[in-house]
């Protein structure tokens, strides 16, 4: 009984460890998809890596504003990874609709992630609700003809520019990523001012999604060569 007592409170212990230094890496390319979030985790500014992109933390969680773009998109996340680990990569924010059939100011989980002559990149679930996968694209879409033909064309629902990159840095570094987009646009030629109208009660709508997934988050397991639901 005693040596059972001992190897339970060991077990107990490297497990309480492993949880306490477990960080999950939030991020986003605009600060104004994440404000809230950053508000609703008590964030603090720790560094900024130039006037439009900069990392803050709460108590474990990195939170990356990363800039615009793949190119931002990349230079900035690889230069958060030169100087820090971290065990998971959740991706959110904003995206235009390409599949007629989805609704404006929608959260939806990303299945998977791709680009223009690239491979389709897996992504692990944190919901098994609402799930679509994303196209990023080198420059917003904003015509519905284009619109129609990338969705003929990549079957994709939604469209950004940045989640692909996150998802070619997460499966190059070997750290599993999650992605959610809610809806801002239609991806035709009103986006800009549909954007802007929607973005700030969009991000809170967002915010109060990712909370509540992530102060419950389990990290998966995955079997190899398999993306396995995160269980919540």
């Amino acid at each position: 009984m005693t040596e059972l007592y001992h190897l339970t409170k060991l077990f107990s212990s490297i497990f309480n460890s492993i949880a306490l230094h477990f960080i999950m890496l939030i991020v986003a390319a605009l600060s104004i998809e994440i404000a809230p979030l950053l508000n609703a985790l008590s964030a603090k500014k720790v560094k900024a890596y130039s006037n439009k992109t900069a990392l803050y933390q709460s108590e474990g969680y990195d939170i990356l504003i990363t800039g615009v773009g793949p190119i931002m998109a990349q230079r900035t996340l690889t230069a958060y990874l030169d100087k820090h680990q971290v065990d998971y990569i959740l991706n959110i924010g904003t995206a235009g609709i390409l599949a007629p059939s989805l609704e404006l100011g929608e959260i939806y989980h990303i299945s998977s992630t791709l680009a223009e002559n690239e491979e389709k990149i897996p992504l692990h679930l944190l919901n098994d609700e609402s799930i679509e996968s994303c196209l990023s694209v080198r420059k917003s879409i904003e015509d519905s003809t284009l619109r129609d033909t990338s969705h003929k064309k990549h079957g994709a629902g939604l469209a950004d520019m940045e989640c692909y990159t996150f998802a070619s840095i997460a499966k190059e570094k070997n750290i599993p990523m999650s992605a959610m987009k809610i809806t801002t646009d239609f991806a035709d030629c009103e986006s800009t001012e549909m954007f802007k109208k929607q973005v700030e009660e969009s991000a809170k709508k967002l915010a109060i999604e990712v909370k509540n997934i992530i102060l419950s988050f389990q990290p998966p397991k995955c079997r190899d060569g398999e993306i396995s639901n995160v269980v919540i």
